[in-house]
């Protein structure tokens, strides 16, 4: 199961910035979401203990959904519309600062306490980002909707971080990825449809490059700070 997980998150920004070139990018979103949810169900199924985790962790359908929202749909649909706009380094560039996104939450909402050193980190990664952003990138790749779109994203899967250690910690994460990921789908699959509709017969060539994306989203209690 674990080699499974590394596998569907190796490589993602590569192929997300390639796919989003030609095909919608909620479609893009869509498409591999239900592709590792399939591929990591199958897996958890595959033993009498997993089958039981996964009952477990769909007995929590609130959870299930937020979490879902937040941490896979919200995150996916927010970084790959965002690409085509500011492009993939930009976009990486933003996500990568998930752990200062981690840290201002952590201390507005739930109460977690960073000391000098995490907070001062926290704020220099910040300005460097946004100086490579103000210097160093292209002109055309600092579109304010853009920004908003891959910060919101961040925003959300930091906030996800934290509910997840409060409310799912006492399962198994590979058990509830694939739980997770069935919510995410269905959310993302509403937000695709007139994608879908517009183009309802993908060439072979597309539809095989949907079923080679990774998921983009790390592991549950990655960038969990507190």
């Amino acid at each position: 199961m674990p080699a499974v997980l590394v596998l569907l998150l190796s490589g993602t920004w590569l192929l997300s910035g390639a796919l989003v070139t030609g095909t919608d990018p909620l479609i893009v979103a869509v498409g591999r979401t239900a592709v590792c949810c399939l591929v990591l169900t199958a897996a958890a199924a595959s033993s009498v203990s997993g089958r039981a985790d996964l009952r477990r962790a769909a007995a929590r359908p609130v959870t299930v959904w937020l979490l879902g929202l937040l941490g896979f749909a919200g995150y996916a649909a927010g970084t790959l519309l965002a690409i085509p706009r500011i492009g993939t380094s930009l976009t990486n560039l933003v996500v990568a600062l998930m752990p200062c996104a981690s840290v201002a939450v952590g201390a507005v909402f739930f109460g977690a306490r960073s000391g000098p050193r995490k907070a001062a980190g926290a704020a220099l990664a910040c300005a460097a980002a946004v100086g490579y952003a103000a210097l160093g990138a292209d002109a055309g790749d600092l579109d304010a909707v853009g920004l908003l779109l891959v910060a919101a994203a961040t925003v959300a899967f930091a906030v996800y971080g934290f509910l997840y250690r409060d409310r799912l910690s006492g399962l198994p994460p590979l058990a509830v990825l694939p739980v997770l990921l069935a919510a995410a789908t269905c959310l993302l699959l509403p937000m695709a449809l007139p994608a879908l509709i517009a183009h309802p017969r993908p060439s072979p060539r597309r539809a095989g490059s949907w079923c080679s994306a990774r998921s983009s989203t790390p592991p549950p209690t990655s960038y969990n700070t507190g």
